[in-house]
């Protein structure tokens, strides 16, 4: 569990997405602030950069 959360902790620090479970839904996480993660949640949704997340 730690190893995976250590996993986790890497992936937002480093500019990336991750997608984990909640009580109902998959969520994605991102660092809002980070413009490296903000392009890497575009680009796993295939949206169009003009478009609002």
């Amino acid at each position: 569990m730690w190893l995976m959360m250590d996993r986790i902790r890497q992936e937002l620090e480093n500019g990336g997405a991750v997608v984990l479970p909640t009580e109902t839904v998959y969520g994605l996480f991102a660092k809002a602030l980070d413009e490296k993660a903000v392009d890497c949640v575009y680009q796993l949704k295939r949206r169009p950069r003009d478009k609002a997340l």
